[in-house]
């Protein structure tokens, strides 16, 4: 039985799911193409010769590019999770000076006083209604604040407004 199919020879180059390049000859005219992956959608080019050597050399020339490792040829670091107290910090180095003398004052005891009640090192994410429904109970209560009293609906709906405004 004769073959009638020829072998058509291809070439990979890159880390699967990363920076995958495939060369290969097209049926038709012979030039060699270059096929990659981009947000799920398979990419195709005709590279406009039919050097094997040089479409070689092309696809690894790629997929080192593809790849985007920075200046060090480490990957881009992940950066640290944000906080509730890195959130507080942000908030009062940027939007804090801007505001009146008593409003200062107000963000400098509020930030304090959640800090304490939910953790410097919680994550916002996990802030829940239960949490939210805690703090209002305690507040009205006297059982934190910087007073010790209990104070009215108008004072807790004052803090629990800053809150939002450092979460947003």
């Amino acid at each position: 039985m004769v073959r009638t199919k020829r072998s058509r020879r291809s070439y990979g180059a890159g880390e699967w799911g990363r920076n995958r390049v495939r060369v290969f000859p097209d049926p038709k005219t012979g030039l060699y193409q270059m096929e990659w992956r981009e947000d799920g959608r398979r990419l195709t080019r005709s590279l406009g010769h039919r050097e094997w050597v040089r479409a070689k050399k092309q696809a690894d020339e790629f997929a080192a590019g593809f790849a985007s490792p920075d200046l060090n040829g480490k990957a881009e670091a992940e950066p640290e999770p944000l906080t509730l107290g890195g959130l507080f910090d942000i908030y009062g180095e940027e939007v804090t000076p801007t505001k009146g003398e008593h409003t200062r004052q107000h963000d400098r005891t509020t930030m304090a006083m959640f800090l304490r009640f939910f953790g410097r090192n919680r994550d916002p994410a996990t802030l829940s209604q239960r949490d939210w429904d805690r703090f209002i109970r305690e507040r009205r209560a006297g059982r934190i604040g910087p007073s010790g009293r209990p104070v009215s609906d108008r004072t807790v709906e004052y803090d629990l407004k800053f809150l939002i405004a450092v979460l947003n």
